[in-house]
């Protein structure tokens, strides 16, 4: 199936951003930074992100930006790179990943159902500070993430997040976090379809990776074609009242920073 949709071009200004990984959405598949012209102002970042060779983007800084967001629904036949199954130090999370998806064949329906059991096992709750759920769980479980799962059932987007790659990587699964930034449909000015981006549109959620084609070392974009060739990592969306949209525009101004955990 074809797991791209058609590409969209979103354009990103920034004002005070004090980073130089570049504020970019996933399956990200062409940009332009102003009129920079040379290559070497840019360098990796933590893949498949891009960073400026300075301490910080310039204020006022213009991105044109390309990309191409999953169809989500074509997803299900999309087979998952395979990570090494770890729950040594994360039992509460494996047991529940098991009886979630457990009994599910390998893949989609297995990840759907950890996302979707999740999002219906806790309340989100912006003001449930990692002290608040530190002190609410008991001597045995020393893991913030472990007592949020068994114990107050209540945080933040970090502890859903969190809670989802854990799950994921027991299940034996590539997953990860990414951070960035999320802008709902309220926060839009539909007149202009722009949008001011703060400190509190931060947000946080996990991907999982797709498996890598053969004969490519590393996740990367045809630019030819703007499709991805394997290895490609997909953002998944576990808190409650945030969604992954499917070609939405919100979609684009989820420009994500993302680090390898």
């Amino acid at each position: 199936g074809k797991v791209f949709g058609q590409e969209r071009e979103v354009t990103i200004r920034t004002g005070t951003y004090d980073a130089n990984i570049l504020p970019l959405p996933n399956a990200m598949t062409r940009f332009r930074m102003g009129r920079v012209t040379k290559a070497d102002v840019f360098a990796s970042a933590a893949e498949p992100m891009l960073r400026i060779n300075q301490t910080s983007v310039p204020p006022g800084s213009v991105f044109r930006v390309g990309y191409r967001p999953p169809v989500l629904d074509q997803l299900a036949t999309e087979p998952l790179a395979h990570g090494q199954a770890d729950d040594t130090h994360h039992e509460i999370a494996a047991s529940l990943a098991q009886q979630w998806a457990g009994h599910l064949p390998r893949g989609w329906q297995q990840i759907d159902a950890v996302v979707s059991r999740l999002r219906d096992h806790a309340v989100f709750e912006q003001s449930a500070t990692l002290r608040a759920v530190e002190a609410a769980h008991d001597h045995v479980h020393a893991c913030p993430v472990e007592a949020f799962l068994h114990d107050t059932r209540r945080g933040d987007a970090h502890l859903f997040a969190s809670s989802t790659v854990l799950m994921l990587r027991s299940l034996g699964y590539d997953a990860r976090l990414a951070g960035g930034y999320y802008v709902a449909a309220d926060d839009l000015d539909h007149a202009t379809g722009q949008a001011a981006i703060t400190r509190a549109h931060a947000h946080i959620w996990p991907q999982v990776r797709l498996k890598l084609e053969a004969g490519y070392a590393s996740s990367r974009v045809d630019h030819q074609q703007g499709m991805a060739r394997g290895g490609q990592w997909i953002d998944l969306e576990p808190t409650p009242g945030f969604a992954v949209a499917d070609g939405a525009p919100t979609f684009a101004q989820q420009a994500t920073m993302t680090w390898s955990s």
